[in-house]
């Protein structure tokens, strides 16, 4: 009889261990969202290599967490205009976030729109805006008054024109409407050139109806887009890489999750930015090849080109330091800091946007 009650408390005790193991496995819901369709890159390498990689690294921890993921790309829970505030709100938990179209909300984002002919190098920008981040930490608090934070940071490839006439000097954009994403329309001010607002999503069909006869923005993304079957000439003028978004989440998700589980995600999200900036850089060159073969004509601008291009400009630059500084925010230090990391690693901007600031 003791040796039954015994084995009847082992059993009782094995019991409730085994039931306070089950009830500490949890799983947590997480909503990611993005405003394109995910045949363009950036979107589709949260299906290909960040959702993977934070699963595969749940699984190798061991605890027996997992995470319920849903996906809403192309506009689907948050459309592209109010991804800034889908975050903020809760509506998703991590999204793609365009810094392009929100300068007013973003306005120290904007140091490579406000300083274009700079950098054609994906990688080194990526170095440059971690770097930016890193020194002025009110890029930071930028986000944080939306309720959520960067965790990964994509930079578009150097800006080109694909449209339905030909760019072989300055000259030739004269009298033409061009779709711009946001501030990128600042590339066209002072050339005779119109800027039209337009994006990825837009693209297509503008330049199909005539809106326009020229979209702005990286190659491999006009031809993730399918631009070459409405516009036969790619006009590389090179206006320089682009700190385009950011892969932000929501802070009080984050906070909610296990300290281990918050890693994990910060450590996908740093090998879902390396991914994209190598592919970045390697799909420019297979679209180029790829536009050509679809009877596209490339047609390169000169340097001499691009420099009186960039000097037709006015001073985009010192007219964005000047709108921060009105703000209290770093303006000149940002300009300044973000040409000397340019120059520092080798690039040579067709003009010196820090030389009133020197």
């Amino acid at each position: 009889m003791r040796k039954m009650k015994r084995l009847a408390a082992i059993l009782a005790v094995s019991t409730m261990l085994g039931g306070t193991g089950a009830a500490r496995a949890e799983t947590f819901d997480i909503v990611i969202g993005a405003g394109h369709p995910n045949t363009q890159t950036f979107v589709k390498l949260l299906e290909t290599v960040f959702i993977p990689e934070v699963d595969r690294a749940m699984e190798a921890a061991g605890k027996g967490d997992s995470i319920n993921w849903t996906t809403g790309f192309g506009g689907t829970i948050v459309k592209f205009e109010s991804l800034l505030e889908g975050a903020q709100t809760g509506l998703v938990d991590i999204v793609v976030s365009p810094n392009v179209i929100r300068p007013s909300e973003l306005p120290l984002n904007m140091f490579t729109y406000m300083a274009p002919f700079g950098s054609d190098n994906v990688k080194d920008t990526v170095e440059i805006v971690r770097a930016v981040y890193d020194r002025f930490p009110a890029v930071k608090e930028q986000w944080a008054r939306f309720g959520q934070q960067p965790i990964a940071h994509y930079v578009y490839s150097s800006h080109n024109i694909i449209g339905t006439f030909p760019i072989e000097k300055f000259e030739d954009v004269q009298g033409r409407k061009i779709g711009a994403a946001g501030v990128v329309g600042n590339f066209f001010t002072d050339t005779g050139a119109t800027a039209v607002n337009g994006n990825f999503t837009t693209y297509y069909n503008d330049l199909q109806n005539g809106v326009y006869q020229g979209a702005t923005g990286p190659v491999a993304g006009m031809a993730q887009a399918n631009l070459q079957e409405v516009a036969k000439h790619l006009n590389v003028v090179n206006f320089g890489t682009q700190y385009v978004l950011a892969l932000t989440m929501n802070t009080a998700k984050l906070e909610s999750l296990p300290d281990y589980v918050q890693q994990i995600i910060l450590d996908a999200a740093l090998k879902y930015e390396e991914e994209l900036s190598t592919l970045e850089e390697t799909e420019t060159a297979g679209a180029i090849e790829a536009m050509k073969a679809a009877g596209v004509e490339v047609h390169v601008l000169s340097q001499e080109e691009r420099q009186k291009w960039a000097e037709s400009l006015p001073d985009l630059a010192g007219d964005w330091v000047k709108r921060l500084e009105d703000q209290g925010m770093p303006g000149r230090e940002l300009l300044l800091f973000y040409m000397d990391e340019l120059r520092k690693r080798g690039a040579t901007p067709a003009r010196d946007w820090d030389a009133a600031f020197r």
